[in-house]
This record gives structure tokens, C-alpha cells and sequence, in this order.
């Protein structure tokens, strides 16, 4: 396929959860096609609205701090009955799936830490189990991960899933990560989608305030992922037609790279 070098690449692919929601059948048909052609491909997931809908209707209010949700017990038991469903979904619809829901995790982490505030259970990830994925990839399987981590104590803890698949890619090796959600990509002056974009360039428009809000942390998980050997990241909209086909022919989405 255009884009990629051949096959026993490996991609990482973050699937928004307003992605899979609307229609996850255009998503289906790409990664069968992709898959089919030797690539080797991960999915992470995430949950979004699904989960501040459970939260509401479990009476929880959704609290956020810096874009990262307060996490105490009862609401981490409903992140991952969410997570969880969200995982069995994908699964049962993507053929060559192999899920990874929270039991299954292959993330640690340690319980994030910011100043003057209790974030609960949030993890900030410190490590990847790599071999279950790459035994899953050995067998032409398509791992598909829940955004759950486990710390050395075995407790659960809630992650962020750009970032989780950013730290999966790099450890994976991988050559692509595509952040797909419902947000079309970096937005220069004037809302035009910044079709290529190099690492440093990200940073100055961070630093200047052209990227602003939920973008920052996206952004700079892009960022981080370049400079931790991923050659290739995009960040582009999931919602249409061939979404992961045209983002690795670089026709949709910012491409960021070194």
C-alpha cells in the first residue's frame, strides 16, 4: 500500500471512541485490507463519550483537571465496564482481532502526580509488556488494546489513550501512529488543516497559541512519539469514508514528523 515500505511494518492505530461509535465499518474494511497485505497492525481504543454517558447515568459528575479525568473508585469501575464493552465490540466486529481489555493489560504505570491535585486513579504509563503483542502480530493476529494500566501493586489505573498508543508504537517499533478521533487535524491561522508538519514547528505553535485546548495534549503526545522513533505520526479525522487508508497515503490529517 502507498505509504507504507512493505510488509511486517507494524502501525498503531488510536481509535477515538466517536469513531468507532458512528460506524465502525469503514474502519473494519481498512485494517482487513491492510492487514491482508502483510502490515501488522495494533488498535487502541478509547471511550470519550461513552464514558461521561455512564458516569451520568450512574449519577457521577465527570470532573476533568488539564484535560485529565478525576478517577476515584466508583468512577474508575465504570471507565472500565465501558472500556471493557468497548473492547468486546471491536472485537467481535474486526475478524482478526485479538483483545486486550483491562484484565489483559499490557501497560504499567505509575499513579500520576500533579501539584495540588488528587487525580485518583490516573496512571502515567512507565512500561509495555511487548510480548503478548508480539506474539499476537507472530500470528497474524490485530491486537486491540484497552487504555487500562496496572501498577507494581496490581491496581488498576485509568491512562490516557493517545498516550498509551504513542507508548505502544514506540516500544513496538513501529513506523506509523494515527490518532484517530473525531478532529480533523492541526489547524493553521484561518482553520486549515496543516496537511505536514515537522516536530519543532508543532512546538513554536504550541508556544505561540495557534494550538490551543484538548490539542496541546494530543499534539505533544505526537511529539513525544517522533522523538521516541516513530517515523510517521497523524493525527486526522476517523469519522469519514477510508480514514486510515488515505491518512498512510498522507491525503488526510496532519502528518507530523521529525
Amino acid at each position: 500500500m502507498q505509504g507504507l515500505n512493505g510488509t511486517n511494518e507494524t502501525i498503531v492505530i488510536k481509535l477515538g471512541g466517536a469513531v468507532f461509535s458512528a460506524d465502525a465499518g469503514h474502519v473494519v474494511d481498512d485494517l482487513q485490507a491492510i492487514s491482508q497485505s502483510g502490515v501488522r497492525i495494533v488498535v487502541v481504543h478509547g471511550g470519550g463519550n461513552s464514558i461521561d454517558a455512564a458516569l451520568s447515568k450512574a449519577g457521577i459528575q465527570p470532573q476533568k483537571v488539564n484535560g485529565v479525568r478525576v478517577t476515584n473508585a466508583e468512577t474508575l469501575a465504570v471507565v472500565i465496564q465501558v472500556l471493557d464493552a468497548a473492547n468486546c465490540f471491536l472485537a467481535g466486529t474486526l475478524p482478526q482481532a485479538d483483545p486486550f481489555p483491562s484484565a489483559m493489560s499490557v501497560l504499567r504505570a505509575m499513579k500520576a502526580q500533579t501539584e495540588g491535585v488528587d487525580l485518583g486513579f490516573v496512571g502515567e504509563i512507565i512500561a509495555v509488556d511487548t510480548d503478548p503483542l508480539f506474539v499476537s502480530l507472530s500470528k497474524g493476529k490485530i491486537p486491540v488494546v484497552a487504555p487500562i494500566a496496572y501498577d507494581h501493586s496490581g491496581c488498576a489505573l485509568n491512562v490516557n489513550a493517545d498516550h498509551a498508543a504513542a507508548t505502544i508504537a514506540s516500544a513496538l517499533g513501529a513506523s506509523w501512529l494515527l490518532l484517530l478521533s473525531d478532529v480533523a487535524g492541526v489547524l493553521a491561522p484561518g482553520g486549515i488543516v496543516t496537511p505536514g508538519i515537522d516536530k519543532e514547528t508543532c512546538k513554536t505553535m504550541i508556544e505561540a497559541g495557534t494550538i490551543t485546548g484538548g490539542m496541546i495534549p494530543k499534539t505533544q503526545t505526537a511529539i513525544d512519539a517522533v522523538e521516541s522513533g516513530v517515523e510517521n505520526v497523524v493525527i486526522a479525522d476517523g469519522l469519514s469514508r477510508h480514514a486510515v487508508r488515505e491518512c498512510l497515503r498522507r491525503r488526510r490529517g496532519t502528518l507530523i514528523r521529525r
